[in-house]
């Protein structure tokens, strides 16, 4: 009898080939799946982390705004003078905030850059970043200004000198930043050794000042403000106001109905206080001696002229500019002429000053107009320039301090 085939075997054969297809499909598409979570999950990861980080650095960013908003509402409050080259504070994250406190803020020896650093966090991210910043000096770095015009025609040179370091300054004690400038227009001889750079300013229109010929190291500064202290509106408004009332006036028996009016052959000391006068005046054969220690100044807040003639005398006991200020808030003339050498500090925004030693004119001289001719040579006071400075700090610049970062 033959066999009866009822093709079972090639059914077999080929329901078993389409298992092995299918399970070979389902393979690869689970190997797929697998590959695909195996990359995908890391990149996941990554991508978190970097939001992280972002948001990490926006942290540092605040910061930096906040510590720079804090340390200005104290200079501003006089709880800091930020002065010393290390300072000490305690400057932590307002609530909402996560960054690292501020203990430390370090001067860049040297410069008047000073630098601290801060760690913003978010979840396991963190950024550190590195600020710069600067307490600008009010007074731009220009020892010598005149916003109008400026004519400086000395017997001999313009240098500049510390006088925290140096009481009576030789040239060859010069620092290099004797910058004297206008907005408007210069007038100063091209033969003298101008020690520093001439500022070339503009008028707020932007037209640049006028400047002479010569081999003088120049800057076009742009617009500079005639008036950083702000006689009528700023905090000179407020202290003229306040020792309009508040001042030592009575110490000095020759100040009569708010002037001070020498005659010839008087002789009047004004010792370290604060002095409100609607003029000073010292005529020739005159002696005004300015009798100060160095945590005590002389300072007069004048409202009228001041006039110190030929052949008067004009003595700072302790040579030192830093400790005779004159500020002046009126559109009168000041003429300084002693028979002497003068060292000072003169800010009269609104005046034409005329400043003609028979001798060495030392400090930092500031008016509408300025004309300075002394006798012999012109030494700024850069001392002076660094005691008054914004009570704003100013961001210079940031950087990103990377750290090897641990494995997630």
């Amino acid at each position: 009898m033959k066999a009866r085939h009822h093709g079972y075997g090639k059914r077999a054969s080929k329901e078993g080939f389409i298992l092995v297809l299918s399970m070979l499909v389902l393979g690869f598409f689970t190997f797929l799946i697998a590959t695909l979570i195996s990359i995908t999950t890391p990149e996941s990861v990554s991508a978190d982390y970097h939001h992280q980080e972002r948001m990490a650095f926006y942290m540092a960013d605040s910061g930096i705004q906040y510590v720079i908003s804090r340390l200005s509402q104290d200079i501003h409050e006089g709880i800091t003078d930020f002065t010393n080259e290390v300072e000490y504070y305690a400057y932590a994250a307002p609530d909402g905030f996560d960054f690292s406190t501020v203990n430390v803020i370090e001067r860049i020896p040297g410069s008047d850059y000073s630098l601290f650093s801060i760690t913003g966090y978010y979840n396991k991210a963190e950024v550190t970043l590195e600020a710069t910043i600067t307490r600008p000096q009010l007074l731009q770095n220009a020892g010598i200004f005149g916003s109008e015009q400026l004519k400086v025609q000395p017997g001999g040179c313009i240098y500049s000198y510390d006088s925290r370091e140096i009481v009576y300054p030789a040239p060859a004690d010069s620092t290099g930043e004797a910058n004297i400038g206008s907005n408007a227009d210069i007038q100063i001889p091209n033969d003298i050794t101008l020690d520093g750079q001439l500022f070339i300013g503009a008028d707020e229109t932007g037209a640049t000042a006028s400047s002479p010929s010569g081999t003088f190291e120049t800057t076009e500064t742009g617009w500079l403000d005639p008036d950083p202290f702000g006689v009528d509106d700023g905090w000179l408004a407020d202290a003229f106001a306040y020792y309009s009332v508040n001042n030592d006036n009575a110490k000095v028996a020759e100040i009569k109905t708010g002037g001070l009016r020498l005659k010839p052959g008087d002789h009047v000391t004004l010792t370290g206080g604060n002095y409100y006068l609607d003029e000073l005046y010292i005529p020739a054969g005159a002696t005004l001696t300015v009798d100060t220690s160095a945590t005590n100044p002389v300072s007069v807040y004048l409202t009228g002229r001041m006039t110190a003639q030929p052949n008067s005398m004009i003595n700072v006991t302790n040579g030192l500019p830093s400790e005779f200020y004159v500020f002046s808030n009126a559109t009168d003339p000041i003429s300084i002429q002693p028979n002497s050498d003068f060292g000072g500090f003169v800010y009269a925004p609104k005046a034409d000053i005329s400043m003609q030693p028979n001798g060495n004119l030392h400090g930092v001289f500031w008016g509408e107009t300025a004309a300075l001719q002394p006798g012999n040579d012109i030494f700024i006071d850069v001392s002076l320039l660094d005691r008054f400075r914004s009570t704003q700090i100013k961001l210079v610049q940031w950087k990103q301090i990377f750290r090897e970062r641990e494995a997630m």
